[in-house]
């Protein structure tokens, strides 16, 4: 199934409970897993942990070089990160057209701030952004909005859309199922008449 997903809120929203509760890790890239990867949690200026931002440009060198190998196989798989910029979701537009992708963000910007604040105290220490990055990221995706060559989700909405559901044709007399043509349109053209 050639379909590329993107998570889309803040940080502390619960994208990453979100994809444990439906059971996505092993569909999943983080950048943030990927961060700690690179280094181990550092000591801030308030003598509290978090995960560095220092190595940012492996990260997503990383982790798309990760996807590209993913899309070359044809895998489904989860972006977890907060694609609050329309840059951010662009950069993935060249793979999804190479490979022959479908891309979907499942949004999840609508959450209030408040409660997305209160999240972000209840995350492991090296897990807490700063309020004002969080308010910052908010505000962003208020006034950026998807571009219009992805398909927008609500979490809800998810499963219902990745489910396949089989087409029946029992309600047909006669079904004509026709191969590859290649070079034999003439006939095709004779049946069709």
């Amino acid at each position: 199934m050639r379909t590329l997903v993107l998570l889309r809120g803040c940080p502390g929203v619960g994208k990453s409970t979100w994809i444990k509760e439906n059971g996505l890790e092993q569909y999943t890239l983080s950048a943030d897993n990927i961060r700690l990867l690179f280094q181990s949690p550092v000591l801030n200026k308030s003598g509290k942990y978090e995960i560095s931002p220092k190595h940012d440009n492996k990260v997503w060198d990383l982790l798309l070089k990760l996807l590209e190998d993913r899309m070359d196989r044809g895998e489904f798989t989860i972006i977890d990160a907060t694609h609050s910029k329309q840059s951010m979701i662009s950069r993935y537009k060249p793979l999804a057209q190479k490979y022959r992708y479908r891309v979907y963000v499942v949004d999840f910007s609508d959450v209030d701030v408040r409660r997305i604040l209160k999240r972000n105290k209840m995350r492991a220490e090296h897990k807490h952004v700063p309020e004002s990055s969080i308010l910052n990221i908010y505000e962003r995706m208020t006034t950026e909005k998807v571009p219009s060559w992805v398909t927008v989700l609500k979490p809800d909405e998810f499963e219902n859309t990745m489910t396949y559901k089989p087409r029946c044709f029992d309600d047909y007399k006669k079904i004509h199922i026709f191969g590859d043509v290649h070079g034999c349109n003439t006939v095709l053209q004779e049946y069709l008449n």
